[in-house]
């Protein structure tokens, strides 16, 4: 009864501690616009690559190059470049993503898998007078600027958007934007020997996921 009788030692108090400012309320996007946006980022980064083989280089010589091989070098790294995608952006059974292991699977079998089927369709031996060295490091220059701008669309559509393991699931999506690189140089670069098309252009793949793991890291967390 007598709880009103406590004086409040603050009653004349003049230095009050103003209000907080209200920050402005960000709205996260629903899984169907979440997924509007990466089928658009999908779409531009396909346009990239079309692009660039139409109007700045392609094979010339990609009418003595066999049907089936021309098709499995450009569809074998397509599959995995969306099958990175396709395991770095689903929730999983509780909204959390793709379990690790499974986010590794896809991170280190994508460029093994490039490798060996490069193997098996590529030449192995080479005719061209040029230095090795000379001839990847362009082509490594290359796959780097067809690899970057899908990054960098992929990066933005999935900016805080990765609760639980963003590094890994991120380093897939780099592993991806380093397949459809390494599709789209299969009729850009005239080089079709084994070890080049490892070299100068798969690279892109383990470089991507470098990247693509730093990204996650301070970007894509949520």
């Amino acid at each position: 009864d007598r709880l009103f009788d406590i004086p409040d030692p603050f009653a004349d108090a003049s230095d009050v501690a103003p209000p907080m400012p209200r920050l402005p309320e960000t709205k996260s996007p629903t899984r169907a616009e979440r997924e509007r946006a990466v089928a658009i980022a999908i779409g531009a980064a396909l346009l990239y690559q079309i692009a660039w083989v139409l109007v700045i280089e392609h094979r010339t010589d990609l009418a003595k190059v066999p049907f089936s091989a021309s098709i499995l070098g450009v569809g074998i790294p397509l599959y995995l470049a969306f099958g990175a995608v396709n395991v770095a952006s689903r929730g999983g059974l509780r909204g959390l993503g793709m379990s690790v292991s499974r986010l590794t699977l896809v991170i280190v079998g994508a460029p093994l898998i490039f490798a060996l089927e490069t193997l098996l369709l590529s030449s192995r031996m080479t005719d061209e007078t040029a230095p090795f060295w000379d001839r990847a490091v362009r082509c490594i220059a290359v796959t780097f600027m067809l690899a970057v701008p899908p990054m960098a669309m992929l990066t933005w559509v999935f900016r805080r958007a990765f609760v639980a393991a963003s590094v890994w699931r991120s380093a897939a999506l780099g592993v991806a934007c380093g397949a459809l690189g390494a599709a789209t140089m299969s009729v850009a670069c005239v080089h079709s020997e084994a070890l080049h098309v490892i070299v100068a252009h798969g690279s892109m793949m383990i470089l991507g996921g470098v990247g693509g793991a730093f990204i996650g890291r301070f970007v894509a967390r949520a």
